[in-house]
Protein backbone atom coordinates (compact mmCIF):
# COMPACT_ATOMS: atom_id res chain seq x y z
CA UNK A 1 0.00 0.00 0.00
CA UNK A 2 1.23 3.37 -0.63
CA UNK A 3 2.00 5.93 1.91
CA UNK A 4 1.23 9.56 0.96
CA UNK A 5 4.51 11.44 1.14
CA UNK A 6 3.18 13.24 4.54
CA UNK A 7 2.97 10.49 6.42
CA UNK A 8 5.76 8.92 5.22
CA UNK A 9 8.24 12.33 6.16
CA UNK A 10 5.65 11.90 10.19
CA UNK A 11 6.59 8.78 10.21
CA UNK A 12 10.46 8.97 9.76
CA UNK A 13 10.97 12.16 12.04
CA UNK A 14 9.03 10.57 14.65
CA UNK A 15 9.80 6.88 14.32
CA UNK A 16 9.85 4.40 17.05
CA UNK A 17 9.15 1.01 14.37
CA UNK A 18 12.56 0.79 13.67
CA UNK A 19 16.03 1.28 15.96
CA UNK A 20 17.94 4.37 15.07
CA UNK A 21 21.24 5.35 16.56
CA UNK A 22 19.33 9.00 17.66
CA UNK A 23 16.26 9.71 19.72
CA UNK A 24 13.12 10.05 17.26
CA UNK A 25 11.27 13.68 17.62
CA UNK A 26 8.49 14.02 20.55
CA UNK A 27 5.16 15.11 19.51
CA UNK A 28 5.60 18.50 20.53
CA UNK A 29 8.80 19.00 18.61
CA UNK A 30 7.56 17.75 15.65
CA UNK A 31 4.85 19.90 15.77
CA UNK A 32 7.07 23.13 16.48
CA UNK A 33 8.58 22.02 13.47
CA UNK A 34 6.19 22.13 11.31
CA UNK A 35 4.90 25.26 12.13
CA UNK A 36 8.19 26.53 11.74
CA UNK A 37 8.57 24.46 8.09
CA UNK A 38 7.50 21.52 6.20
CA UNK A 39 9.37 18.98 6.55
CA UNK A 40 9.31 17.78 2.63
CA UNK A 41 11.91 20.86 2.51
CA UNK A 42 14.44 18.55 4.60
CA UNK A 43 14.40 15.73 2.85
CA UNK A 44 16.93 15.80 0.18
CA UNK A 45 19.55 18.39 1.64
CA UNK A 46 22.18 17.94 4.13
CA UNK A 47 22.42 18.79 7.80
CA UNK A 48 23.65 21.89 7.37
CA UNK A 49 20.63 23.26 5.11
CA UNK A 50 18.28 21.87 7.59
CA UNK A 51 20.28 23.49 10.36
CA UNK A 52 19.75 26.85 8.55
CA UNK A 53 15.86 25.73 7.53
CA UNK A 54 14.90 25.32 10.76
CA UNK A 55 17.06 27.46 12.80
CA UNK A 56 18.29 24.35 14.95
CA UNK A 57 21.63 23.53 15.66
CA UNK A 58 23.61 21.14 13.81
CA UNK A 59 23.52 18.58 16.11
CA UNK A 60 20.04 18.73 16.03
CA UNK A 61 20.33 19.19 12.34
CA UNK A 62 21.88 15.53 12.07
CA UNK A 63 19.50 14.35 13.86
CA UNK A 64 16.76 15.12 11.63
CA UNK A 65 19.00 13.76 9.14
CA UNK A 66 19.62 10.60 10.47
CA UNK A 67 15.95 10.14 11.14
CA UNK A 68 15.20 11.26 7.40
CA UNK A 69 17.66 8.70 6.32
CA UNK A 70 15.62 5.98 7.64
CA UNK A 71 13.42 5.44 4.94
CA UNK A 72 14.11 2.16 3.61
CA UNK A 73 14.00 0.53 6.92
CA UNK A 74 10.72 1.94 7.96
CA UNK A 75 9.38 0.90 4.73
CA UNK A 76 9.89 -2.46 5.14
CA UNK A 77 8.15 -1.94 8.41
CA UNK A 78 5.10 -0.66 6.71
CA UNK A 79 5.09 -3.38 4.60
CA UNK A 80 5.13 -5.65 7.12
CA UNK A 81 2.39 -3.77 9.11
CA UNK A 82 0.10 -3.56 5.99
CA UNK A 83 0.66 -7.46 5.54
CA UNK A 84 -0.55 -7.56 9.32
CA UNK A 85 -3.46 -5.01 8.48
CA UNK A 86 -1.98 -2.15 10.27
CA UNK A 87 -2.21 0.99 8.22
CA UNK A 88 0.11 3.95 8.96
CA UNK A 89 -2.04 7.35 9.18
CA UNK A 90 -0.30 10.98 9.46
CA UNK A 91 -1.94 13.75 10.82
CA UNK A 92 -1.14 15.52 8.65
CA UNK A 93 -3.19 13.53 6.37
CA UNK A 94 -6.71 14.24 5.61
CA UNK A 95 -7.94 10.99 6.62
CA UNK A 96 -6.60 11.55 10.13
CA UNK A 97 -9.47 12.23 12.76
CA UNK A 98 -9.83 15.93 12.93
CA UNK A 99 -11.52 15.84 16.39
CA UNK A 100 -8.11 13.75 18.09
CA UNK A 101 -6.59 16.74 16.24
CA UNK A 102 -8.33 19.35 17.26
CA UNK A 103 -8.13 17.57 21.31
CA UNK A 104 -5.01 16.92 21.75
CA UNK A 105 -3.21 19.87 19.82
CA UNK A 106 0.47 19.99 19.98
CA UNK A 107 0.49 16.25 22.03
CA UNK A 108 -1.43 15.03 18.85
CA UNK A 109 0.02 12.17 17.94
CA UNK A 110 2.21 12.47 14.78
CA UNK A 111 1.06 9.20 13.06
CA UNK A 112 -1.40 6.76 14.03
CA UNK A 113 -0.75 2.86 13.41
CA UNK A 114 -4.78 2.09 12.26
CA UNK A 115 -6.34 -1.92 12.51
CA UNK A 116 -9.64 -1.24 11.25
CA UNK A 117 -12.03 1.65 10.20
CA UNK A 118 -10.53 4.86 10.90
CA UNK A 119 -13.40 6.93 10.76
CA UNK A 120 -14.27 4.98 14.64
CA UNK A 121 -11.46 7.22 16.00
CA UNK A 122 -13.81 10.70 15.35
CA UNK A 123 -16.85 9.16 17.28
CA UNK A 124 -17.89 10.68 20.27
CA UNK A 125 -16.59 8.15 23.40
CA UNK A 126 -13.24 7.98 22.13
Amino acid sequence: MPYSPDSTRAALLTNRLVPLDVAPMTAREFWQLVHHVDPAELLHVDAAAIAERTGADLDEARRLRTLLDAATALGFEQERLHDGGVSLVSALDDRFPAGLRERLGAACPPFLLVAGPIEWLDHPGL
